[in-house]
């Protein structure tokens, strides 16, 4: 080895320590970034350590903080306690002691003396000093979801010491933390009971759990509140018949809700459960014998069930295999069910994009080699639009008060039960019920009324559904009448609509859809999520958004379609709208009371004037995608008979309200 290479600096072994020094030294003197400083002070390397302190100790323009923490470490700095306590008390007050605790508080609470704490000479001492400046000094410890233990006693000292001075910066925060604290507390006292209770009302309600982690979540909300949780737990835990009248009303409306689940889940009349806990056993791997993630495994269950019943169905199109059909229709329930929240998964709140649920399914049907999948994605995305439809009406505990108006003109032929006699029935009227009443049977103070419009004065279709709902039975909380339009001029849906909407006014929320059966009534908890949250005044059923599904084939709307939209879109202002003639629309009362006045429109066209008036009244118009059972027949163009005239009303009613100077 040659002089040069003894001399590298690669094979030196140098004594660091002087360089550490030297470089922390000179941070500690220019640095103005409090979290280097902070850094700093937290070095605990003795020489470093000591240099650094003797740095820092020499500066007169640390931030407070830094120099709390500063004295809290290295409580032997007088200088620097010295001018802390000027910072915390001013010039004529204070001593060095307290001025140490209140450090020793943020940053070595082991430190803090409890007796000196106690003392009359803290007490006295303590109510001088500026709140601001204790709030900085405390910063951390007031931002804590929770005070801990070593901390709480004299941070709980400092705040009734000052109770009798007016309330400041360090007031305010310190009595929000420790609220946030004493509520955290009782939460824990009842961590155990809850636990037991959310297993309990697992087991009674087949494990559907959506509803069950909303009361255990209301009661975790009690205990916090400083209420009665312990007695309210205790009468939950059997799923009693009613809550103590201490419990709020927004748990009980939950309790409600869970034994009406249990109830339901208990008859269970096809033995879904047991299919579904056969299926949900033989799928907890993928084919490649890898496990599925704990949220994807309840949507391949619900995918091979819904499948399976459509290998097998007969007159195999969306509306009979998932509507017409009564096995296929509580099949479609029974697993929306369990995608709202099963043994506390609740897959459609971690899988929130819709379109990629249907991919998701999609690509189980190409690995099951599955030649009509596409009856089995319909199925299943049909499942999730409900389950999820479902779930926004669970997480609502308020009353819901909504009118449905369902227009129908010399519709007679939908109203049978389809038959050898009757191919083309739908037994219309029973199964818009049943999607109405499974959506609404887990919300106990609904309160909806249902009507039936015959848009013929004469009501020949009216006399019919009459007849049908005489046999009925009752839906708790469901009202169904039936009307004709009295108005005798000539009419199109629109006039009949129109009627049934002015009926149901009353109503906080108002919805219309046609009389078949390819808008469900089970998703119609999409229409009204955005109006109960406030987001949307008006909502449209889209059939043309990314994550909508089962309407129009891969091409789209025809060219009649899609001039339509654009006269929409130009002539009314309304570019928001992707689907103005969807037949599945929803209001806020408030709004329709408001417009429907100065509705003109009784034609098919009535639609994009109801909007138009919305738009006009400041109301905010969003869309949702649904899944419509629908049957495309291959080269089906659809007929363009209706939009000429439909495009001549929409012209006139640019006219008659002059959007924006159109």
């Amino acid at each position: 080895m040659n002089d040069q290479q003894a001399a590298s600096p690669l094979l030196l072994r140098r004594p660091l320590e002087s360089d550490h020094l030297r470089l922390a030294v000179f941070m500690a003197i220019t640095s103005n970034d409090p979290a280097v400083l902070h850094r700093l002070v937290q070095v605990n390397r003795p020489a470093v350590a000591a240099g650094i302190a003797h740095a820092l100790d020499g500066r007169e323009d640390l931030p407070t903080g830094v120099l709390a923490h500063l004295v809290a470490v290295h409580a032997d700095l007088r200088a620097s306690t010295s001018r802390l306590r000027t910072r915390l008390f001013g010039n004529d007050a204070g001593c060095h002691r307290v001025t140490r605790t209140v450090a020793f508080l943020e940053h070595r609470p082991a430190g803090v003396d409890l007796d000196f704490v106690a003392s009359a000479r803290f007490t006295n001492t303590i109510v001088k000093a500026d709140g601001a400046v204790l709030a900085e000094i405390l910063a951390r410890t007031l931002a804590a979801e929770v005070i801990d233990e070593g901390r709480l006693p004299t941070l709980s000292r400092v705040l009734t010491a000052r109770d009798a001075l007016e309330v400041d910066e360090f007031a305010r925060k310190a009595a929000a933390a420790l609220a946030r604290t004493e509520r955290a507390r009782r939460v824990q006292s009842v961590a155990a009971p809850l636990a037991g209770v959310r297993e309990t009302l697992a087991d009674s309600t087949r494990q559907l759990t959506r509803a069950t982690d909303l009361l255990v979540g209301e009661l975790r909300e009690t205990a916090a509140c400083g209420d009665d949780a312990e007695a309210a737990i205790a009468r939950v835990a059997g799923v009693p018949a009613a809550l103590p009248a201490a419990a709020r009303p927004v748990m009980h409306h939950r309790h409600r809700q869970t034994g009406l689940v249990s109830a339901r889940a208990g008859s269970d009349p096809d033995g879904f459960g047991a299919l579904w806990e056969t299926t949900w056993a033989a799928h907890a791997t993928t084919p490649d014998g890898s496990t599925w993630d704990a949220c994807q495994r309840p949507l391949v269950v619900a995918y091979h069930l819904l499948a399976a019943n459509a290998r097998t169905a007969t007159g195999a199109t969306p509306d009979r295999c998932w509507a017409t059909d009564p096995a296929g229709r509580r099949l479609l329930h029974a697993v929306a069910d369990r995608l709202t929240g099963y043994r506390h998964i609740q897959s459609l709140d971690r899988f929130s994009d819709d379109a990629v649920l249907r991919s998701f399914a999609q690509h189980l049907a190409r690995q099951q080699g599955d030649r009509v999948a596409s009856l089995h994605v319909t199925g299943f995305v049909a499942a999730v639009k409900a389950a999820r439809s479902k779930s926004h009406l669970i997480d609502h505990a308020g009353r819901l008060r909504l009118g449905v108006v369902i227009p129908m003109r010399a519709e007679q032929a939908r109203l049978r039960v389809p038959d050898d006699v009757h191919p083309g029935g739908q037994d219309a009227v029973r199964v818009k019920i049943e999607q109405l009443g499974w959506l609404l049977d887990s919300h106990p103070d609904a309160l909806v009324e249902v009507l039936f419009v015959d848009d013929d004065p004469a009501g020949p279709t009216a006399r019919e559904v009459a007849d049908i709902l005489a046999v009925l039975d009752p839906v708790p909380g469901l009202t169904v009448a039936v009307a004709a339009r009295p108005d005798g001029s000539a009419s199109a849906k629109g006039g009949a609509v129109l009627y049934g909407l002015g009926q149901l006014a009353s109503h906080r929320y108002l919805l219309y859809t046609d009389l078949d059966l390819t808008y469900p009534l089970n998703q119609a908890g999409l229409l009204l999520h955005p109006l109960i949250s406030g987001q949307a005044d008006v909502v449209i059923g889209s059939r043309r958004l990314a994550d909508s599904h089962g309407y129009y084939p891969p091409v789209g709307p025809n060219a009649a379609a899609r001039r339509y939209q654009q006269a929409v879109t130009e002539l009314l202002r309304l570019p928001m709208v992707t689907d103005p003639q969807a037949g599945f629309k929803a209001f806020s009362g408030d709004l329709l009371r408001r417009i429907l006045p100065a509705v003109r429109d009784r034609q098919l066209s009535f639609d994009s004037e109801l909007l138009l008036l919305a738009r006009l009244a400041e109301a905010t118009i969003t869309e949702v995608g649904v899944c419509a059972l629908h049957q495309y027949s291959d080269g089906y163009v659809g007929t363009p008979r209706d939009y000429p005239a439909m495009l001549e009303r929409v012209r006139q009613q640019a006219r008659d309200h002059e959007p924006d100077g159109a």
